[in-house]
């Protein structure tokens, strides 16, 4: 499902209406526009790297070690947790935005995008597995490259995902 258009965050001069805004999703082209849009919106906001909505209704994510289905798809939460003070939203969102990050320097094919959604369990990384997506919409290019500034800034190395993908702590010793 998509949302209305702000003229102020999307690309596209076309005029719109009722039909293409259902195909067209929402363009975030601001960090800032992202943000304001998880500071406002009365329902939890998560990011996911996917091909997009239409791809995920037939192929749900899976536990890549052992092949398991999930029971939801996995995303990242964009509203900081209560220990989150003293640090902005922005530096929370552009740091979840680039949690997986490396998934689509694999596979190109892959978008960041903003959805709603129901947690029906946790995953292997014990990220939130989504039911009932609704898509808000896509972050160009441009976000998610402000969002790497912004979070290299603070990443450490030791956080940082293994060659295969994995998280460090999920290694084998």
């Amino acid at each position: 499902m998509s949302r209305s258009t702000p003229a102020d965050d999307t690309t596209g001069d076309a005029p719109s209406s009722p039909l293409a805004d259902a195909i067209r999703p929402r363009v975030f082209t601001t960090l800032a526009a992202v943000v304001d849009y998880v500071a406002t919106s009365q329902a939890p906001v998560y990011v996911r790297f996917s091909v997009g909505p239409e791809h995920d209704r037939t192929h749900p994510s899976v536990d890549h070690e052992s092949g398991l289905r999930l029971p939801g798809w996995s995303a990242n939460p964009l509203r900081p947790p209560s220990w989150w003070r003293g640090r902005s939203l922005a530096d929370w969102v552009a740091r979840q935005i680039c949690t997986y990050e490396h998934l689509r320097e694999r596979d190109p094919d892959r978008r960041c995008w903003l959805v709603h959604g129901v947690i029906s369990d946790r995953g292997p990384d014990n990220e939130p597995l989504l039911v009932d997506l609704d898509t808000v919409g896509i972050l160009a290019d441009d976000v998610i490259a402000e969002c790497s500034r912004r979070a290299g800034e603070s990443q450490r190395a030791e956080d940082q995902p293994d060659d295969d993908g994995t998280a460090p702590w999920q290694s084998p010793t």
